[in-house]
Parts: C-alpha cells; structure tokens; sequence
C-alpha cells in the first residue's frame, strides 16, 4: 500500500506542473514627483515663553497637513490596491 503511494504522488505532481503555461505579467510603474518627496520644512521655534509656544503650534500643525497631503497624493498614485 505504502510503495504504491509513493509512486503515485510524483506523477501527480509531474502532471499538476504541465498543464497551463505562464502568462506574463505586464507591471506598469508610476514616478512619483520629486515635490510630494522632498522633506517639509520644519517651523523655526523663536520664542522663549508658553504664549510664543501656542502662537508656535498652527505652524507646526501646517507642516503635518502639508505633509499629509503629500501622502494622500501618493497613495493615489499607486492606486487604491497598493499599500507600500
């Protein structure tokens, strides 16, 4: 019983291997523009009190959402399948 399994299973796979052909795949890359890549200026912090540092924040909070806006645009670039 065993022996006859044995020769059974490489033809089985032999013969799973043969049957279709391989289609190619035809990969079709986007560049992303050099301006969503570039670093987003962080704001220069001149102040020395609690108030410059609240006057600080909407500065800080523009460059994340420049930053986000960057990545949005490039997540559409690659299309709504691709999670790299």
């Amino acid at each position: 019983m065993l022996s006859v399994l044995l020769l059974i299973s490489p033809t089985l796979l032999l013969t799973g291997c043969g049957q279709s052909p391989v289609q190619p795949v035809e990969v079709i890359q986007q560049q992303v523009p050099a301006s969503l890549t570039e670093p987003t200026p962080v704001p220069p912090f001149i102040g020395h009190t609690f108030g410059d540092a609240v006057e600080y924040i909407p500065a800080c909070v523009a460059a994340i959402q420049q930053c986000n806006a960057d990545k949005a645009t490039i997540r559409s670039i690659n299309g709504p399948d691709r999670t790299e």
